[in-house]
């Protein structure tokens, strides 16, 4: 947070069995326990009051670069409660912005649990064409992305829209189903309303 570096983190340039490289955790660094760009754009995401959460280096780097400064990684790993836990201390609001593919549907699923137990007011940003953030940025720039983003779906709709798809809701067993897929997220809301 005070951005002094407690470990180092890269991308492969080929094609290797890893996408990203990455330090060994350490007593000073647990991933599950940081953010990564935090110290560089805590002071933004407290005047905005919010937060564009990402899942990798480069989801945040390239918005960075290009003027977007309310963005925090979750250093490419499923989000913890010690990362919901850190965000808050800095944003009572976050939007979501993950990959648009199934894993990073999947993704941003468990982490709208996760942000809703720490009492955060979650909505979520799918990019058209399943792409990431650093792809879309680079394509149809910084006012497309803002428009986009300020379009975000509230996280229940976005939880409804996912357990509907692919399932016709006319059939009982399918309708069973979605309603089963989306009470976790209902029971995750601290509000009794």
């Amino acid at each position: 947070i005070q951005g002094k570096p407690i470990a180092f983190g890269g991308r492969t340039l080929k094609d290797e069995d890893a996408k990203y490289i990455n330090s060994p955790e350490t007593p000073a660094y647990v991933k599950g326990r940081n953010l990564f760009g935090l110290n560089l754009t805590r002071d933004e995401i407290r005047r905005q009051g919010f937060a564009i959460l990402v899942e990798g280096f480069l989801d945040l780097i390239v918005p960075y670069q290009f003027g977007i400064r309310n963005v925090i990684a979750s250093l490419g790993t499923a989000l913890t409660p010690d990362q919901a836990k850190l965000m808050g201390r800095f944003a009572r609001k976050v939007v979501v912005n993950y990959d648009g593919d199934d894993a990073g549907i999947q993704a941003a699923k468990k982490a709208i649990e996760i942000l809703l137990a720490e009492d955060i007011e979650v909505k979520v940003l799918v990019l058209p064409d399943g792409s990431d953030p650093d792809e879309f940025i680079r394509k149809a720039g910084t006012t497309e992305y803002q428009r986009q983003r300020g379009e975000a779906q509230p996280y229940l709709q976005f939880v409804i829209d996912q357990a509907v798809r692919n399932r016709k809701i006319s059939n009982p067993a399918d309708k069973e189903a979605a309603i089963d897929e989306v009470l976790p997220y209902i029971r995750a809301v601290h509000s009794r309303l």
